[in-house]
């Protein structure tokens, strides 16, 4: 069996790590996947066991993208840890996360 390639661009896929906040609770949650826009759905749709027992809805307030599944999966490992929420105080994201208003970001 003989393989061949088309020509043509290679598609890259992209990888997200991703912060998101409720509206209700102020809760955080932190993942990685390849759709936010998808992903996001599930969250607010109670499709996801670990965020649909809160009310309110889920917003993105924080993403960094990656080339592969593994760098994105090890940037949520980072945000989870005390390096991570370091990370965020220095950069002053801290305090964006836990005072995002989300009547003025509609």
């Amino acid at each position: 069996m003989q393989v061949r390639f088309l020509p043509g661009p290679l598609i890259k896929f992209m990888f997200f790590s991703y912060v998101l906040k409720n509206s209700e609770t102020g809760k955080l949650y932190k993942g990685h996947t390849q759709d936010l826009q998808n992903r996001l759905k599930q969250h607010n749709s109670g499709k996801t066991k670990t965020t649909k027992n809160n009310l309110g809805y889920w917003k993105v307030i924080f993403q960094e993208s990656f080339e592969s599944r593994e760098e994105a999966i090890n940037r949520e490992k980072y945000y989870k840890s005390a390096a991570g929420r370091k990370f965020f105080k220095a950069e002053g994201i801290h305090q964006e996360l836990h005072n995002f208003n989300f009547r003025n970001k509609i």
